[in-house]
Formats: C-alpha cells, structure tokens, sequence
C-alpha cells in the first residue's frame, strides 16, 4: 500500500517566497517594501496642526458661546472576536463669543484625538461634520479642519438626552479625566434641570467614581 502523500503549507510557502527572491534579486525585493511601507503617506506621524472648529446653534446657524467642547483621545484595542476603541484620556475647554475650539493633535492615526463634543445647558448633541472617507484616510490638515459641531436646543416639554460621551474606559491619570468629569457632571446638572429620573442620574455619578478608581489604579501601577 503507498503512502499517501503530506503537504507541509508552511514548507510550500516557503518555497515560493524563496522563488520569489531568486526573481526579482533582494534589492527590487527591499525596494518594493519600502514602497509598500510608504503608501501609508503620513499616517501615524506627529502633527503640526490643531483639531479646530465650532459650535453652533443648529437652528440660527451662530455660535454658541459658553459651550464646553470636550476631545476625546483613545486606543484602539484588537482581539479575536473584535475590535474597540478605548478613551484614555481627555482635554477640554469653553468656547468663546466665535465658538471656536482648538485641541492638539498628537498622532495622525485618527485617535489622537478622535473626535470632540460638547455641551451647553439649554441644548442637546445633534450632529457634527463629516469627514468624506477619502479625506479621512490621507491624516492631512483636511481632516481635522473646520470639524463644526451642532447643538439644538431642547424642548423642556420633549427633552433630549443625547450628548455623545459616556465614560473613559481606560483612562492613563486622574489629571487624564478632568475634562471628562466635568463634561459629565454638566451633563447631570442638565439631567437634573429637565427631570430626569434619580437613577439615570445617578448613574452618571457611579461612572464618574468608577472612572476615578480605574485612573487612580493605573497611576499606582506606574
């Protein structure tokens, strides 16, 4: 009886890339890793520039002043099943008479920041710009220029609570959240003005101890 005959894939691959090199001679090998590696034009590179844009008033079209925009810089965490983004930290500031925000970009991998909220008593999260995808991909100064935010006022008799930001999952310091503390504890004093039940926002206190706890311990692991 013949045996039957084994295929080793890893050996087959093997085989072939060896093939491949014989071909094209290393040189034309290197170079088109290279190539490769540089199609990625300049993603992932420090930036020169800010995340900027405005808040407005989505039914006048005029920018809101007082309004607290919040950016949010986040990880990208890869597994098995999925794939998440993390917050590990925050920076915020109040918009002036023009509306006007500017947080620095740190990484153009489109996490550092990721986006920028806001809120003001009196309005709810309504929409922001969009990036076109082909803008987005590039990392440029395009992509994080004029990134508006609208902000539509709230019926007291039909309240809206949409606002975009729940929590920091992993934030890296105390000093980390500070922006998004208060951004939420905004957001529970609105709650409160408008009715919303203890619980709901209650829970937005247990989510502002939990993130404190979570950053705390990743200090003391440092």
């Amino acid at each position: 009886m013949k045996n039957k005959l084994t295929l080793n894939p890893w050996r087959f691959v093997k085989t072939i890339l060896h093939r491949i090199s014989r071909r094209l001679g290393l040189g034309l090998l290197v170079l088109m890793l290279a190539t490769a590696a540089s199609c990625d034009g300049p993603r992932n590179q420090p930036a020169d520039f800010p995340f900027t844009g405005t808040v407005f008033d989505d039914d006048t079209k005029e920018p809101i002043e007082g309004a607290f925009a919040i950016a949010v810089y986040e990880i990208v965490r890869s597994g098995l099943a999925a794939t998440a983004r993390r917050c590990v930290k925050t920076k915020g500031m109040f918009t002036g008479k023009d509306g006007r925000f500017s947080f620095p970009v740190e990484k153009r991998d489109g996490n550092s920041p990721s986006r920028v909220l806001a809120i003001k008593t009196g309005f709810y999260d309504y929409r922001g710009t969009q990036v076109p995808p082909d803008v987005y991909r590039k990392q440029t100064r395009e992509a994080y220029t004029d990134r508006h935010i609208y902000l539509k006022k709230q019926d007291p008799k039909d309240p809206k609570y949409v606002y975009g930001f729940s929590r920091c999952e992993e934030p890296e310091s105390e000093a980390a959240i500070e922006a998004a503390v208060k951004f939420m504890e905004i957001k529970i004093a609105e709650g409160k003005r408008l009715g919303l039940p203890t619980w709901q926002t209650g829970a937005t206190e247990d989510l502002i101890k939990t993130m404190k706890l979570d950053a705390q311990q990743e200090a003391s692991r440092k």
